[in-house]
């Protein structure tokens, strides 16, 4: 059961930041504003993106803008020697549309957009009793915008975004209040409701479930930068959220999940700035505290108890500049605590019926992680790109786990179980190569390939039952394939 658990788990946030898949890539979502430079060449966020997450950014514009682009990955990875395939795709159409107008005085600007996203990750788990996963999300947005200047000091705005679903449709804002200091200082405040929609189809030998992910996130941002000179910039950030109950699902199932909790980040970046090379360091502490309901036919049968999840990162990068070359060279520390523990009355992805009598199952985490990531890229930018990069890492979990039944209703223990992840140490390289051509004058193609090598994976096996006293596991070297990604896209766009 652990080793589905921690597949369901991993197939999650792989799509969670389906846009970052690759692992190295992923874990850039976790420390905003530090890893600008080396995305400088890629295609730059949309106008639908930027009007509904950054609603001021684009304000004052000084003609209208029109914005079409349409997306389509497919991304297959596999790691054959354990059978295990992982398989994804992506669908996105965006269009947008910006324009200059008063009225009273205040609004500078008008905006309006649609998207139409949809994206599927499906996984094959051989000697599991999850045999095969499926990862879900799909989605129509209409979004509407309205900012401008009230002075020369003050800038606000509205979004809203109509979010439809399978199944039904619910309205999000962003309301955000930029004001302009002395000593080129800047202060933005956001109030934001956004919801996240999917689904997981988990299949066993016998059975079948489908449970909604879904959550709204009602959060409060507050960014502070300032220049400290020509070629200092100092910025902080914080940003809390709350989890509340979906105001729409993304499917019917029998099965549903309803997450509380609160999640906060601190965030700390300077810059410097000289000529053609910028140098960024950043440092990032997050906290996550939640739980959950598990429902069936609208009944409660489970609950997630708790799920603590504390974090800090610190990276430092440096970006230069030549021509048409560019370069980025950085290192990061993560460093995780995870704690969690997990009541169900009946283990649902069976073909056992929820009962309120059956069976408790209980289990409980605590588990720790560190990370340590070293970068190197290339770009070259003259019509075509092409961005080799390299990545080191080095990971240290320690991962375990308890899992047990009551003897009677809640009283007691019995079937007590230890888990534990035997991997003490993991180092590993991962190269990418990506290519972006344009094809017509609207429509760009864009491949990129990634190779995950494992260089030593420190495995201890432990002996069962009660080791002799002074008796210490022994360790050993486990090889492996890792997995390679393949991303190909087309990109339609007109301004």
């Amino acid at each position: 059961m652990l080793k589905s658990l921690t597949t369901i788990l991993s197939l999650i946030l792989w799509a969670f930041f389906y846009n970052h898949a690759c692992f190295g890539q992923g874990l850039r979502q976790f420390l905003p504003n530090v890893d600008d430079h080396i995305h400088l060449w890629d295609h730059q966020p949309s106008l639908f993106y930027r009007l509904s997450q950054h609603p001021l950014n684009t304000s004052d514009p000084d003609s209208s803008i029109f914005s079409s682009q349409f997306s389509y990955w497919d991304v297959i990875t596999s790691k054959n020697n354990k059978g295990f395939k992982l398989k994804g795709e992506v669908f996105n159409y965006e269009l947008a549309f910006l324009a200059p107008t008063k009225h009273l005085g205040i609004i500078s600007s008008l905006g309006a957009g649609h998207r139409n996203m949809s994206f599927n990750a499906s996984a094959k788990i051989p000697e599991s009793e999850i045999r095969y996963s499926e990862f879900n999300r799909e989605f129509k947005q209409n979004l509407f915008v309205a900012n401008g200047t009230i002075s020369s000091h003050v800038k606000t705005g509205l979004a809203l975004i109509s979010h439809y679903t399978q199944n039904d449709n619910g309205l999000y804002y962003n309301l955000p209040l930029q004001l302009t200091l002395p000593f080129k200082t800047t202060v933005l405040f956001s109030q934001k409701l956004s919801g996240s929609h999917q689904n997981l189809l988990l299949q066993t030998n016998d059975d079948q479930v489908k449970i909604p992910l879904d959550f709204d996130l009602l959060s409060e941002y507050i960014r502070i930068s300032t220049g400290i000179s020509d070629f200092i910039s100092a910025v902080y950030a914080y940003e809390s959220s709350a989890f509340v109950e979906s105001q729409l699902k993304s499917i019917t199932s029998d099965y549903d999940m309803i997450p509380f909790g609160w999640h906060f980040t601190h965030y700390y970046g300077l810059n410097f700035k000289i000529k053609s090379t910028a140098i960024d360091v950043g440092l990032a502490k997050t906290s996550l505290f939640s739980n959950a309901d598990l429902f069936y036919q609208n009944t409660k049968f489970g609950k997630l108890i708790r799920l603590n999840i504390k974090s800090s990162a610190f990276k430092v990068g440096i970006y230069q500049t030549f021509h048409d070359h560019g370069f980025w060279l950085s290192y990061r520390y993560d460093h995780y605590d995870f704690e969690g523990k997990l009541r169900v009355e009946t283990w649902p992805f069976s073909s056992s019926t929820v009962d309120l009598l059956g069976v408790r199952h209980f289990g409980e985490s605590v588990s720790e992680l560190e990370i340590q990531h070293v970068l190197f890229s290339y770009a070259y930018s003259n019509r075509v790109l092409i961005k080799p990069t390299i990545e080191y890492f080095d990971i240290t979990p320690r991962v375990s786990a308890q899992t047990w039944r009551p003897l009677f209703l809640t009283f007691g223990i019995t079937d007590l179980q230890n888990h534990s992840l035997n991997y003490e140490k993991i180092t590993a390289i991962q190269l990418s190569l990506k290519t972006t051509i344009p094809i017509f004058k609207h429509l760009d193609l864009s491949y990129q390939f990634t190779q995950f090598i494992p260089l030593d994976i420190q495995k201890t096996n432990r002996p069962k039952g009660t080791p002799p006293s002074g008796q210490t596991p022994q360790k050993t070297v486990e090889t492996t394939t890792g997995g390679s990604f393949h991303w190909t896209a087309f990109y339609f766009y007109f301004n």
